[in-house]
């Protein structure tokens, strides 16, 4: 079994290390997930309850089959390859703060640290508030699709600038949509 770590290029202070503080859980969260970008991997939940949290490798765990007999297939196929990568992070109640408690940096797949790459996994995916409502003001005003695209493209530098992709636009669009023509028809 392989193990990949992170480059050696990231700062010791970006590495997550065990009793780690925090002052909030959303704060622990943050740092993690920025770590993870640079690191270029994707993280998910995989536990949580009120006093602990597990952040996990995107590629976590195996698919596995209904039918025990049959081997596990998924239509387009599983990224997971039951990557040990994650950590647990720990509320300490008595002087309220949050720590890491276990960090696992190993990872059994090849990591993709470029940020052009990481910033379209799923959990680096992100889109301004502010981008995101002149889109709809577009959308709304009858803006053909492309023609919105482009405007965006010249207020933030180009489509290579954005945290997300073309075709995060038209989910958004459809979303809109179908959120509009549901209003309508309880009027």
């Amino acid at each position: 079994m392989f193990s990949f770590c992170q480059e050696s290029t990231i700062p010791a202070v970006l590495v997550p290390r065990v009793r780690q503080q925090f002052s909030t859980k959303n704060d622990a969260y943050i740092f993690y997930k920025d770590y993870a970008k640079l690191a270029g991997f994707s993280l998910r939940t995989a536990r949580t309850s009120k006093e602990t949290n597990h952040w996990v490798c995107n590629r976590e765990g195996k698919h596995e089959s209904k039918n025990k007999e049959e081997e596990a297939k998924t239509e387009k196929g599983s990224r997971r390859c039951g990557c040990p990568a994650y950590v647990k992070v720990k509320k300490d109640g008595k002087h309220n703060f949050w720590f890491f408690d276990h960090v696992q940096e190993a990872h059994n797949h090849k990591l993709e640290p470029s940020p052009r790459m990481t910033r379209y996994k799923h959990a680096h995916k992100n889109m301004a508030e502010g981008m995101s409502d002149l889109f709809n003001i577009m959308t709304r005003n009858g803006v053909p699709h492309q023609a919105a695209l482009n405007v965006m493209a010249d207020l933030y530098d180009g489509r290579h600038m954005w945290g997300f992709t073309e075709k995060d636009i038209k989910n958004m669009y459809v979303l809109n949509f179908f959120s509009l023509n549901c209003n309508m028809s309880h009027i």
